[in-house]
């Protein structure tokens, strides 16, 4: 902002000298005039004499060159300013054109800070999912191991329950088998 700033002021106080040389010239166009018309009366006067004709005639001369010498130093300077005023330009430009690069080149930043930010956090979703995987995995084989193994019991438990009910069974039948024989001996 300040260079666009300083460029702005550089251009006006262009403009402003531009008019004060052509205010210059115009001022410097009007005197020549009054002396050309002055010098007019003079001849006119002496127009008798040959040796103040051709002093007029030569002082004629020298003024017109003086006139267009004044006239293209006028033009040069013109063309200074405006050349200057071209520069000015082209630097306000530049400056702008700078200005703009580095604002894309700022959001070009901010777009990918916001990229990284976002695959951060997309990697951390898929570590927390893995994480929880993991959990639910070991959850669910400990539940069954604990299931295998209280099947495991209760089989155990059923076999030993029914080894002990036909033990059971085995002395009530020879109990009863020893009392029919002890009965049918006696």
């Amino acid at each position: 902002m300040v260079m666009v700033v300083v460029v702005l002021l550089l251009a006006v106080i262009v403009k402003v000298m531009v008019v004060l040389v052509l205010v210059v010239a115009v001022m410097v166009m009007v005197v020549f005039v009054l002396v050309m018309a002055v010098m007019v009366k003079v001849m006119v006067v002496v127009l008798l004499d040959g040796a103040v004709m051709v002093i007029v005639v030569v002082v004629l001369v020298v003024a017109v060159m003086v006139m267009v010498a004044l006239v293209l130093v006028v033009a040069v300077m013109v063309i200074v300013m405006v050349v200057l005023f071209v520069a000015v330009l082209v630097i306000v430009v530049v400056v702008l054109v700078v200005a703009v690069m580095v604002m894309v080149m700022v959001i070009v930043m901010v777009v990918l800070v916001v990229a990284v930010i976002v695959m951060v956090a997309i990697v951390l979703v898929v570590a927390v999912m893995v994480i929880v995987m993991v959990i639910v995995v070991v959850l669910v084989v400990a539940v069954m191991v604990i299931v295998v193994f209280i099947l495991v019991v209760a089989v155990m438990v059923i076999v030993v329950v029914l080894l002990v009910v036909a033990a059971i069974v085995i002395v009530v039948v020879v109990l009863v088998v020893a009392a029919m024989v002890m009965v049918v001996l006696v």
